[in-house]
């Protein structure tokens, strides 16, 4: 009998393991992860140019708010669709905030990209990307008149999302009082 002891002991812990993990109900699990669809936004604070706090402001404005980084190379291609999401609605509020990044480089790289933005801000310490429970970057979200997220893209805008998913919920958005 001693003998299985160990194993014994093993498969106790193992099973107890197993239910801990497994017998969350995932609505609890979903909720640890940050904002999603259909959820107020949270009050969002980022550095302006000078390190200064800036409040990102969504009230009466349809507004997309874009996390990018000068180093991420999916972000040039979100970025490209982005610039097209300000040509088609040129009333869109569109705030970048650059993530992990210095203000030289995001200058650079909006230069270069061409900036779309009507405000970039710098979440240099990560507290609006945990905030929202952004994963990585690019990531969007889009918030109606009333500060409600109605969208959140995880990963980069395609030609196809824009035109086939943002573009018809924009103009949505836009007629809704």
């Amino acid at each position: 009998m001693t003998r299985f002891l160990p194993l014994l002991l093993f498969l106790t812990l193992a099973a107890a393991l197993a239910f801990a993990l497994l017998g969350k109900p995932q609505r609890d699990i979903v909720n640890l992860s940050g904002s999603t669809m259909n959820e107020k936004l949270p009050v969002l604070h980022v550095a302006n140019r000078d390190g200064k706090p800036q409040r990102i402001d969504t009230q009466g404005k349809v507004t997309l708010i874009n996390f990018f980084a000068s180093w991420c190379t999916p972000c040039v291609a979100d970025h490209a669709e982005i610039r097209a999401l300000a040509s088609s609605f040129p009333a869109l509020n569109l705030e970048g905030i650059a993530w992990n990044d210095t203000v030289s480089r995001v200058d650079e790289w909006l230069v270069q990209h061409r900036n779309p933005f009507g405000r970039v801000g710098f979440d240099t310490k990560g507290k609006a990307a945990i905030a929202l429970g952004v994963r990585g970057m690019p990531e969007s979200f889009l918030v109606d008149r009333h500060g409600m997220i109605r969208y959140h893209l995880p990963g980069p805008l395609t030609e196809t999302v824009r035109s086939q998913t943002l573009e018809p919920l924009i103009q949505q958005l836009m007629e809704e009082k």
